[in-house]
């Protein structure tokens, strides 16, 4: 993958490359705003149990999120990289758990810069702003990966979604209907599993669209 590829050809003790492999993949995998991740720190962080007590949302209302295996593994190896350099105080409790060469924390215009970059390497246009892809749009992509994944495992559309916008921090379903743009045509095993009541969640593409 690409986020595995990249290497800093200077010394550059701003650089955020380290931490940036396991912060996109925290970001699609749990469905984290970017500002969520990044405000992420030691103390929060629960490998044994595999949690992590997400404080920074835009409500200020605390929720734990749940982590894959795999995504144990991935920050367990991240944490235990940082650890090596040679900086006081990154273990401490309080310290950001995402940080920079110079073990300062990780900016959100960091990121960003980074995926654009990625995405010129991938051959993936960029719109430009407020048109995409952008780094939000992982947290899309978890939206309707999720919903899709619980629904084809048999759970009813309306527990599934519920759980769902408990996991992204939203307290509304309408808030959760914003990110979960899914299509007959595509996902026809969902309407499936869906009742014409609910139909309007997934909307048939438009002219529009299609243009």
């Amino acid at each position: 993958m690409e986020i595995d590829r990249q290497r800093a050809h200077k010394n550059n003790a701003d650089s955020p490359l380290m931490a940036l492999p396991a912060i996109y993949r925290l970001l699609y995998s749990a469905g984290l705003r970017m500002g969520e991740a990044l405000s992420i720190r030691n103390k929060d962080v629960n490998l044994q149990d595999g949690t992590i007590l997400i404080h920074a949302t835009k409500r200020e209302a605390e929720r734990i999120i749940a982590l894959h295996d795999t995504m144990k593994d991935v920050l367990r190896d991240y944490i235990e990289c940082r650890n090596r350099m040679p900086l006081s105080g990154l273990t401490n409790p309080e310290h950001h758990l995402f940080v920079k060469l110079d073990g300062t924390p990780v900016t959100d215009k960091a990121v960003y810069a980074n995926f654009r970059s990625l995405l010129r390497k991938c051959g993936i246009q960029y719109g430009g702003r407020s048109r995409g892809p952008c780094v939000h749009s992982l947290r899309h992509t978890y939206a309707v990966h999720a919903l899709a994944n619980m629904t084809r495992k048999g759970m009813n559309i309306y527990a599934a979604l519920p759980v769902l916008s408990a996991s992204m921090g939203h307290h509304s379903l309408e808030a959760t209907e914003y990110y979960v743009r899914l299509t007959r045509n595509t996902y026809a095993d969902i309407e499936r599993n869906s009742s014409a009541i609910n139909a309007f969640v997934y909307p048939s593409k438009s002219k529009s669209h299609d243009d």
